[in-house]
């Protein structure tokens, strides 16, 4: 019966690897991609606004387009992206940890039967 349950152990912890290992693959293909689309921007910058506040109101910087300009759209979607690959990081760290749980009571099983 221990070695069922190590053998079972195993298998929930091949799970969460696969898991983990898919959200590796998953995140560098996406960060390929994003290196690949800003590094063939021929341009920092396509247009700047400056403007100056007055008493009311604050006066900022505008960048569109470009390297930059891609890089902080990428910015605001980052948040909702990193929250779901934590999710699945997460997910997949408990199930190899529920897997490691099994595997142990099946050897300390083993060792004490």
């Amino acid at each position: 019966m221990w070695n069922w349950i190590s053998a079972v152990g195993v298998l929930i912890e091949l799970v969460g690897f696969t898991t983990l290992a898919y959200d590796l693959w998953v995140t560098t293909k996406a960060e390929i991609a994003e290196t690949t689309d800003l590094a063939n921007e021929p341009y920092a910058a396509k247009s700047l606004m400056v403007w100056e506040g007055d008493d009311q109101d604050e006066g900022g910087i505008m960048i569109a387009g470009g390297k930059i300009g891609k890089q902080i759209e990428a910015l605001k979607n980052n948040l909702k992206t990193q929250r779901k690959r934590m999710r699945v990081v997460i997910r997949g760290v408990l199930i190899s940890g529920f897997g490691c749980l099994l595997q142990l009571v099946g050897s300390l099983g083993q060792a004490i039967g």
